[in-house]
């Protein structure tokens, strides 16, 4: 969703339901959620400075992959907003700059407008764990699959090993030969 900076008079107060279609591509990402985002943003203009800034709060619950074993798990964010929009002609040239803390929560306007859908977009992506894996409170057990968290080892080939699992997904590739 983009809002052009005349539409602000100085602010504007965004309720989010969940089923904007300009959500689409966020949910594109993140098929199988459970809750969809939803929300209240503020989009206020400072004429003085030239910036918009975009504060407030979304909840989302999208199906994550568990990364032990990629079964589908429920995770719920509750996230801050709070960003700045800035006038694309003071977006720096250079190929190499220092940031500062500030400057990763800048974006700059396009045509005057704030694009809330790549924001979003962002600040949902940023949120999502490298690495998912939903378990017991001691750490122990995945919750999903209930496997042992404990070892490091998930497969392996040698049956006599108490925790092996009959194929692994990398079976196939045991007789692949590469050539030299």
């Amino acid at each position: 969703m983009r809002i052009s900076i005349r539409d602000l008079n100085p602010s504007l107060s965004l309720k989010i339901a969940g089923t904007e279609p300009w959500l689409a591509r966020l949910y594109a990402d993140f098929p199988l959620a459970e809750a969809p985002l939803t929300g209240q943003l503020e989009v206020t203009y400072d004429d003085g400075a030239g910036t918009v800034a975009v504060t407030g709060h979304v909840d989302y619950q999208p199906t994550l992959e568990c990364a032990r074993c990629a079964k589908g798990i429920p995770w719920a964010f509750s996230l801050d907003v709070d960003a700045q929009f800035v006038a694309a002609e003071l977006k720096p040239q250079d190929k190499e700059l220092n940031l500062s803390e500030s400057d990763l929560d800048t974006y700059y306007l396009e045509d005057d407008a704030v694009d809330l859908e790549q924001l979003l977009n962002d600040v949902v992506q940023t949120a999502v764990p490298a690495r998912a894996v939903k378990s017991n409170e001691d750490e122990t057990q995945c919750l999903v699959c209930e496997e042992d968290l404990t070892t490091t080892r998930l497969y392996s080939s040698d049956p006599t090993v108490a925790d092996a699992k009959p194929e692994s997904p990398f079976a196939a590739l045991k007789g692949l030969k590469v050539p030299h």
